[in-house]
This record gives structure tokens, sequence and C-alpha cells, in this order.
């Protein structure tokens, strides 16, 4: 797991509210509609789910499995005090290359930024795999 506690950086930018949570989902919820598939059964993957935003939009849009990916436990906790699946990991493209084909439908958000320049089209190739 990750040492540093990114919920720490994170908080500068989102409160812990839950009308701030319900407000973020429903921004993403608009960003993710004219994209996400039409079968809501689809299994859907959130990679660096952080306070859960993301996947609080799909369960609001009618998706039934779904999972969260962190690399921060600390925001991992936020997700699965929401009631969210949310898997911690200390390399995700590990995961992701563990995980490949399990997935019908793949979201992340401010995350490729994160990843080193050098592992970023490995990691963008695990995610579609």
């Amino acid at each position: 797991m990750s040492d540093f506690d990114y919920s720490i950086h994170y908080s500068r930018f989102h409160d812990e509210t839950e009308s701030h949570a319900f407000a973020m989902a429903e921004w993403l919820k608009g960003l993710l509609e004219p994209h996400i598939p039409s079968d809501r059964t689809a299994k859907v993957l959130d990679v660096g789910c952080g306070y859960g935003f993301a996947l609080r939009a799909l369960r609001s849009l009618g998706f039934t499995d779904i999972q969260g990916v962190e690399l921060s436990p600390q925001q991992a906790e936020h997700c699965q005090k929401a009631g969210f699946a949310v898997e911690v990991t200390n390399d995700t493209i590990l995961w992701l290359e563990a995980h490949a084909g399990q997935f019908d439908f793949v979201v992340l958000f401010d995350v490729i930024e994160h990843v080193p320049v050098a592992d970023q089209i490995n990691f963008l190739r695990d995610i579609h795999n």
C-alpha cells in the first residue's frame, strides 16, 4: 500500500460531507451518461476511485455490479463506508493485469496524471484489456 495519504491532498478539494458527495456524483452523472453501456448489469470498474464519487454516480444511473480499485487505504475507506466494494493495491498495473477481461466497462477520473509517464502506455493497455 502507498505510504502517502492521498486523502490529505484530496480533502483540500473535496470535503467529507454527504451533500458534497451527492453533488459530485450528480456532476459526474452528466459526464458519464453519454458514454456508459445501456446494459445496467455490465460489470464496471472505477480505477483510482478516490472518495467514490463516480461509483455513486454509476449506482445512481442504475448499475449494480460496480467496484473500485485504489492505492490509498484512506480513500478506499470512504468508498467502503458508502457501501462499495473497493480493493486496495500497491500496484494498479499489476492489479489490472491480474483482472484482465473481468470488467465490461472501466472509468477513471483524475488518475492518468499520477501514473509515471514511462508506465502510461502499459497502464492504458491494461485498462483496455
